[in-house]
C-alpha cells in the first residue's frame, strides 16, 4: 500500500456506481487513491470512527439513511474528514443545504469524469486543512486574548464596539457581552478619552492615552483598521491595566521628593552648623595667640608648647569647617548651566597653585587643546584645583609633573584627563579615598584635611558627572573626569 496515497472512503450502496467511482479514481494522474468502499451508513461511521481516513464520498440515499440526515450523521461523527455528497439528485437547493451542512462539494452522478473529480477531491481535502489551520490559530488568538491580562477591543466604522476580551475586563468586573454593542455616544458618556481616541482612530491615527476607570489606570494603544484598499473600516485597540506601575510611579516620586527635603535639610544643618562653630573657633584661635604674645615669659617651654597646639588644632579644625562648607555648596546642583572655559580654568588654577609649583619644582602641563564643557566655574574650578594640588603634594619625583588632557569626546559627554607622576594609589582604597576626611597618610607627611576628593566627587556629579582614577603604588595616579559637553546654542552664556 502506497504510504502517500489519499485514504478515501466511498460510501456508495448502488455495486455499479461504485465500481465507476473506483476505476475513475484509479485512472487519476499526479495522485494515488487507496479506496475503501462500504454500502451502509452505519458501517461508513463505525469505519470513520476506527480513523486514518482522509476523505469521504457520501451517496444521500443509503438503505440505512436518506437526505441530508446521512451528510448531518458522518460529520458529526468525523467533523474533520472532508465529505464530498455524490448523488444522483441534481437538485439545486438540496446543494446549498449540504454545503451549509458542511459538505465540501455536491457532485452529480453522471455528469462528472476522472480530471475534475479527482481535482474537486483534492480541493475538498486542501480546504478542510486550510479551514482546520484557521480554526486552530483562531483557538490560539483567543485563548491568548482572554487570558492576556489587557482588554482587545475593536469597532465597526461608526465606532460601535464590535468586540472586547481580555483578562482585563475581570479587573472591571465586566463581560465581553456588556461592552460589546455599546455605541460610541455610550461611550463618550462612561469614557469620554477613549470615545475620543476612537474617533482619532477611524480617522486614521495612531495614539496612546491612559484611562481612569473605577479607580484603576489603563494604558489604551488605539489604531485604525483598514480594508484591502487601504480605507478605514473601523478601530483596534488594547488596554493594558497600568494601576500598580503608576501607584509604585507615585510612591517613587513622592520617596524622591522626601529624600530631596531631607537632603536639602542636612545641606542647610550642615552650613549652619559650620557658620556656627566658625565664631567660638575664631575665640579660641584669638585668645591662644593673644597669651602666647603677652604670657610666653610666665610660661615654661610646655606650657607654650600647648598654647602652640590648640593654636594649631584650632587652625586645622577651621579649615575642616571650611572645607565642609565648600562641600556642602558643591554638592548642591547649580541654579544655572553655562559654558566653561576649561582650558582657561586650568590655567587660573596653575596659576594660583604658582608659589608651590615653584617651591617644589613641579610643572602643571596641558596636553593639547581642553574643549569646554557645560557646567559652572565654581564647582569646575574644584574639581581641577583639587586633582593638580594633590598630584604637586603626593609627588615625590623629579621634577612632579602634572598632564591634563582630554581622553574622549562625545556629543553628550567630554573625559578629562589628569594624570601625575606621584607616589599612586593602592587599588583597595580607590573608592574610600572619596570619603569625607579620609587620609591615607599621616598629617606629618602630608598636610590637608582629606576633603579635597570628596569635594572633587561632589562637584562633578552635580553636574551631572562623574569621576574616577586608575593608580597602583609608584605608578602614579590618572583621574579621569566626565562633564556634560557644551553645545553650541543661540541662547548660550559665555563664561571664562
Amino acid at each position: 500500500m502506497d504510504s502517500n496515497a489519499i485514504q478515501l472512503l466511498l460510501v456508495e450502496d448502488n455495486p455499479g456506481d461504485a465500481r465507476l467511482i473506483q476505476e475513475m479514481l484509479r485512472e487519476a494522474r499526479g495522485v494515488s487513491f487507496s479506496a475503501e468502499h462500504v454500502a451502509s451508513l452505519a458501517a461508513a461511521l463505525e469505519r470513520l470512527a476506527a480513523g486514518g481516513i482522509d476523505v469521504m464520498l457520501l451517496d444521500l440515499g443509503l438503505p440505512d439513511a436518506q437526505g441530508l440526515e446521512t451528510l448531518i450523521k458522518a460529520h458529526e461523527c468525523a467533523p474533520n474528514v472532508p465529505i464530498l455528497i455524490l448523488t444522483g439528485l441534481d437538485d439545486e437547493e438540496l446543494a446549498i443545504q449540504a454545503v451549509q451542512e458542511g459538505a465540501q462539494d455536491y457532485l452529480v452522478k453522471g455528469q462528472i469524469n476522472s480530471s475534475p473529480f479527482t481535482r474537486a477531491i483534492r480541493y475538498a481535502i486542501e480546504r478542510t486543512q486550510a479551514e482546520e489551520a484557521l480554526r486552530a490559530s483562531q483557538d490560539l488568538l483567543r485563548t491568548v486574548i482572554a487570558n492576556a491580562p489587557v482588554v482587545l477591543f475593536s469597532t465597526d466604522p461608526e465606532g460601535t464596539v464590535a468586540l472586547c476580551e481580555g483578562k482585563g475586563l475581570i479587573a472591571l468586573q465586566l463581560r465581553p457581552d456588556q461592552i460589546v454593542g455599546a455605541a460610541l455616544s455610550t461611550l463618550e458618556r462612561t469614557v469620554p478619552l477613549m470615545a475620543q481616541a476612537i474617533r482619532q482612530a477611524l480617522r486614521g491615527r495612531t495614539l496612546t492615552n491612559t484611562l481612569k476607570i473605577n479607580q484603576l489606570a489603563f494604558e489604551a494603544h488605539y489604531a485604525p483598521i483598514r480594508d484591502r484598499n487601504g480605507n478605514v473600516c473601523g478601530a483596534t485597540g488594547v488596554a493594558t491595566d497600568v494601576t500598580e506601575r503608576e501607584r509604585a510611579e507615585a510612591e517613587l516620586r513622592a520617596t524622591v521628593a522626601e529624600l530631596e527635603r531631607r537632603n536639602q535639610e542636612l545641606n542647610s544643618f550642615t552650613y549652619s552648623v559650620s557658620h556656627d562653630l566658625k565664631e567660638p573657633l575664631r575665640t579660641l584661635e584669638a585668645f591662644s595667640q593673644f597669651l602666647l604674645e603677652d604670657y610666653s615669659q610666665r610660661l615654661d617651654e610646655q606650657g607654650r608648647d600647648y598654647l602652640a597646639r590648640i593654636g594649631n588644632a584650632g587652625a586645622r579644625l577651621k579649615r575642616m569647617i571650611e572645607e565642609l562648607l565648600v562641600l556642602s555648596r558643591m554638592a548642591r546642583p547649580p541654579e544655572d548651566l553655562s559654558r566653561v572655559d576649561v582650558a582657561q580654568v586650568v590655567a587660573n588654577v596653575s596659576a594660583a597653585f604658582q608659589a608651590m609649583t615653584e617651591q617644589r619644582g613641579a610643572r602643571v602641563e596641558v596636553d593639547g587643546p581642553l574643549p569646554p564643557a557645560l557646567g559652572d566655574v565654581t564647582r569646575i574650578e574644584q574639581v581641577f584645583g583639587n586633582l593638580i594640588s594633590n598630584g604637586v603634594k603626593f609627588n615625590h619625583s623629579e621634577p612632579p609633573v602634572v598632564t591634563v588632557s582630554v581622553r574622549d569626546v562625545s556629543s553628550d559627554n567630554v573625559t578629562f584627563s589628569i594624570r601625575d607622576n606621584g607616589i599612586g594609589i593602592d587599588p583597595q582604597y580607590h573608592e574610600q579615598i572619596f570619603g569625607v576626611f579620609q587620609r591615607l597618610h599621616r598629617r606629618e607627611d602630608y598636610d590637608g584635611t582629606g576633603a579635597g576628593l570628596a569635594i572633587v566627587q561632589r562637584a562633578a556629579e552635580a553636574l551631572g558627572g562623574r569621576v574616577w582614577l586608575e593608580s597602583a603604588p609608584g605608578s602614579g595616579t590618572t583621574f579621569y573626569v566626565t562633564l556634560p559637553a557644551w553645545a553650541e546654542t543661540p541662547a548660550a552664556v559665555a563664561v571664562a
